[in-house]
């Protein structure tokens, strides 16, 4: 078992390796135990500093004594408990409060049931819930006898990254879509790049597909000469700067700092000597060379970077033993009869070539056929249908649906504005509407979404400007009420001067015996009194249906900041489960049969 060691101004403290830091977890919180105090119970769950700072029942206070662990503690380096999400520190013990009031964490959603968590807890989850998805090494069987009974999405962890591998299966197109997606920032993720390798169950031929990022890139590939087993192989390059902080790197342990060093050293002593054309040492090295300046004309070696421009999309593959001598060379790999399998990255792009299995010897490739799924039929369709296109009326992105039913169609004016299926039947077909209101979105002409678009949103990405949150695109509505750095708003109720996010009102509203939703819900009862947040403003909406007639009421009671605005008009629309626009009278003799869902917008 390997311990690495950081040797400072007169101390020197452990970095614990990770598969015992694992098991230092708060039974609370399941956090690592390095915010004190440590507190320990006689039931023998252990208590981190985060939850003794939160309320706990009185038995449990008096009861909880704190550990020894404490003192061993002070002599240690954490990694941030939002290592997954990127951050690469190592904090004190005393350093780790402090650091995660800035470091916030982010809440991800499980791509197989959808359950949201912070990263660290996201192998965890996978780990009691969805072991078979598991991956314990970068390769799996792909069996497409059993394809509808296999996971779609894996999970993959190499040091301090999590990946998500994404396979589907187009019976139509005998095709495969692979994906690989680090959970992590999308900056590190843009310097990790995967390799797939592909055999068929006789080991006849293998595609292996050209160097990507794992962001937001995927392969198409033709398997339509493989047989029924597919071994699936991916290879992973971590060329993001390596300070020498994970287990990957053996025996660290540094020279004492010279006492007039600058405060804060390090593992390194300097920043400047680990510029991205600095060598990563290899093990051997490690004990020896920690510190010293690397030479610019050092040759190639273990270096993983030599110069960022030398590794951009557009680059050359290398195979494993050109590496070290052959920067810049064409990448080929030869079969036999020595065809040329990998020949440019512009073969591989999935929106321009495929490579078949029976012409791998051969090296002839093929455009990707018009129909299929991720082909140029998406890249097309991508330059007339922006996925985050908002609606001009309710200020909503075009795409979503509230339903489980998904949205097939949106519409759009010769000037490029949008309206989205809801407002469109609304404002065109609703009961309450003016004539001018239904002759303005009937200007509007019908677009379809087509199926791929919504299939492939979980290969997208948005950045929340909030929160600086990478998110996946399937995810833009729930994160816009979950994110942490928020609209604010005001507590409604008179005399409250509570504040707070979306979310975090909803939740306070509880206080006050009051129901509170974002601006589309799924109605809970035939007698619904609540608050809804629609963007900036504050919906007060009554609503009740007997059988034969319904009473209704709907105002906005306050905008974001307390500060009111004059004209606004609130409307909400009422819609089944299969996006049929409901008229009001209809509603009581539709709930209970179909679930009716509620949309709340504000003009």
């Amino acid at each position: 078992m390997l311990f690495y060691y950081y040797i400072g101004h007169n101390n020197m403290s452990v970095i614990i390796p990770d598969n015992i830091l694992d098991t230092l977890l708060c039974s609370f919180c399941h956090k690592y135990l390095s915010v004190k105090p440590v507190k320990i119970y006689p039931n023998r769950r252990i208590q981190c500093g985060r939850c003794v700072d939160k309320q706990e029942p009185a038995l449990q206070k008096s009861e909880g004594v704190e550990s020894l662990y404490g003192i061993i503690a002070e002599h240690v380096l954490f990694k941030c408990v939002n290592k997954f999400d990127g951050c690469r520190q190592l904090l004190t013990y005393s350093e780790v409060r402090d650091h995660e009031q800035v470091c916030l964490e982010k809440n991800h959603r499980c791509p197989i049931c959808y359950e949201e968590m912070t990263s660290l807890l996201m192998f965890q989850h996978f780990h009691f819930k969805h072991k078979s998805a598991i991956l314990d090494c970068p390769t799996l069987v792909f069996n497409l006898n059993d394809y509808l009974e296999m996971p779609r999405v894996y999970i993959y962890q190499e040091d301090d990254n999590l990946f998500f591998l994404y396979i589907s299966y187009s019976m139509s197109e005998n095709s495969i879509t692979l994906d690989l997606v680090c959970m992590g920032s999308y900056k590190l993720s843009q310097n990790i790049y995967h390799q797939f390798t592909l055999s068929s169950e006789k080991k006849e031929f293998d595609i292996v597909l050209n160097k990507k990022p794992c962001t937001d890139d995927f392969f198409v590939v033709d398997i339509s000469h493989m047989s029924n087993f597919i071994h699936i192989e991916f290879k992973l390059i971590d060329r993001n700067l390596k300070v020498l902080t994970t287990p990957s790197i053996s025996n660290v342990v540094t020279k004492p700092a010279p006492k007039n060093d600058p405060p804060g050293s390090q593992i390194v002593k300097y920043r400047s000597e680990f510029t991205p054309r600095s060598k990563v040492l290899t093990d051997s090295q490690d004990s020896n060379a920690v510190g010293k300046p690397l030479p610019k004309n050092d040759p190639i070696g273990a270096q993983i970077v030599k110069d960022q421009s030398e590794f951009n999309p557009k680059s050359k593959v290398l195979t494993d033993s050109e590496d070290s001598n052959a920067v810049g060379k064409p990448f080929t790999k030869t079969d036999a009869n020595g065809g040329q399998i990998v020949k440019d990255r512009s073969e591989f792009n999935p929106r321009s070539k495929v490579l078949t299995g029976s012409d791998v010897s051969n090296a002839v490739v093929k455009n990707v056929p018009k129909n299929n799924p991720h082909g140029r039929q998406i890249e097309n369709y991508q330059a007339e249908f922006n996925l985050k296109s908002k609606c001009v009326k309710c200020q909503e992105y075009c795409i979503f649906s509230i339903s489980n039913c998904p949205i097939r169609y949106y519409y759009r004016d010769k000037r490029n504005n949008y309206i989205c299926y809801y407002c469109y039947k609304f404002f065109s077909d609703g009961d309450d509407v003016s004539q001018r209101q239904a002759r303005e979105v009937r200007k509007y002409f019908e677009r379809a979404i087509l199926s791929e678009i919504i299939n492939g949103m979980k290969f997208y990405k948005w950045n929340c400007s909030n929160c600086n949150s990478d998110i996946q695109v399937s995810d833009m509505q729930s994160h816009e009420i979950n994110c942490k750095r928020g609209r604010q708003f005001r507590c409604p109720i008179e005399g409250c001067c509570e504040k707070g996010t979306v979310n975090q009102m909803i939740e306070h509203l509880k206080n006050h015996n009051c129901l509170a939703f974002s601006s589309h819900f799924q109605l809970p009862s035939n007698h619904l009194r609540c608050y809804v947040f629609v963007k900036e403003y504050i919906v007060r909406l009554d609503l009740s249906f007997a059988k034969n007639f319904a009473t209704e009421s709907i105002q906005v009671v306050r905008k974001a900041g307390n500060v009111k605005k004059k004209r606004l008009t609130a409307s909400f629309m009422l819609f089944d489960s299969n996006n049929q626009l409901l008229e009001v009278v209809h509603v009581h003799s539709q709930f209970d049969v179909n679930p009716i869902f509620v949309k709340v917008i504000v003009i």
